[in-house]
């Protein structure tokens, strides 16, 4: 985990890997479509990450982050939300990842 905040695109990679097949069965659940599935899950994958990335490392705040993604502020507080929790439960036996947000 601490290598995806250092921006190491080989761990990136990783989590991406490990968590892309059962995002895409609940997209292709929802959409319908494989192609707009695929997309649906990509999007999701990296606007949460972007999200996150900009709030821990860039330490901006959810007004910033909405301006800097074009995103309604309440999308970038509900992908944080979402982020973490998926940060939390794939994290690996200790749960030792600490996250400060600026405030």
């Amino acid at each position: 985990m601490r290598h995806v905040q250092g921006d190491d695109p080989e761990a990136f990679a990783a989590l991406y890997d490990r968590h892309c097949a059962r995002a895409y069965r609940v997209a292709r659940s929802v959409c319908g479509d494989a192609g707009r599935a695929e997309d649906a899950v990509q999007e999701g994958f990296l606007s949460q990450a972007a999200v996150i990335t900009l709030a821990f490392l860039g330490e901006l705040t959810h007004t910033e982050i909405a301006a800097q993604l074009a995103l309604p502020e309440g999308t970038v507080k509900g992908r944080m939300r979402l982020g973490l929790k998926k940060l939390r439960m794939q994290m690996d036996g200790d749960g030792e990842v600490e996250l400060k947000q600026a405030s």
